[in-house]
Formats: C-alpha cells, structure tokens, sequence
C-alpha cells in the first residue's frame, strides 16, 4: 500500500502513474506486502521527495533534494529500491541456498578411513 503526501506541491496524473509503477515493481520484490510512504515538498524552488517504509523494526528510507519534481521522486524511490533489494537479498538468499546456487552441495556419504579407502582404490593422497 503506497501513502502519498503532497506539501505545497500539485502532482499531475503522469507523475502519480509514474510513482506507483516504480514503488510496486521495487515491493514486488520483497516477500511481505509494505506500507510505503511518499512525501514530497517544495521549500524555495527545491523539491525535497522522501520514500519511507518499516520492515522488521527497521527504517528504509530514500531521500533526494532536486529543481525537478519528477528527478527528485526517480532518485529517492531508486535509493529506496537499493536498500529493499538488498534486504530481501539477504532474507531470501540462506546459506544452504548459496552452497546449491553455487553447486557446492554437502554429501550424506560416511567419511572412509585411509585403509577403507586404499581398499577401494578412491585414495586420493600422495604414494
């Protein structure tokens, strides 16, 4: 769910269009759905556009200053998008998923002494 604050500021149907593609291909992303916040304010000719969003007890937060509407909302919603990334990154990816990305897969097989081992001709040391 995307919250959307305007301070001193009239957004046109393009850039609200424009703002909701891009945060719900940037939520898509992580598993859980979010309530995000826009806000965007203009103070003497600069517009200030701020992306927040709270996942787990921490705070994601995209934030640029532009002359521009629509830059300072593309440059806020892609610092917020990095930061989504890589936290679903890093909640996603577990260890055993990389050991099978990498095709680095732990064997069930019991370890053979070297006797055993010599015994079946699969040594693999030095003579």
């Amino acid at each position: 769910m995307i919250d959307l604050v305007l301070k001193d500021v009239e957004l046109g149907r393009y850039a609200r269009e424009r703002i909701d593609h891009k945060l719900t291909k940037a939520v898509e992303r992580y598993p859980r759905e979010l309530q995000v916040r826009v806000s965007l304010e203009e103070n003497r000719g600069v517009f200030n556009a701020r992306v927040m969003t709270s996942v787990n007890g921490r705070e994601l937060f995209g934030h640029h200053e532009s002359r521009s509407k629509l830059e300072a909302l593309d440059h806020a919603i892609f610092k917020f998008d990095r930061q989504l990334l890589k936290l679903s990154d890093r909640h996603v990816k577990k260890p055993k998923a990389r050991r099978m990305d990498r095709g680095i897969v732990p064997t069930s097989e019991p370890m053979m002494d070297d006797g055993e081992a010599d015994a079946a001709g699969t040594y693999g040391g030095f003579v």
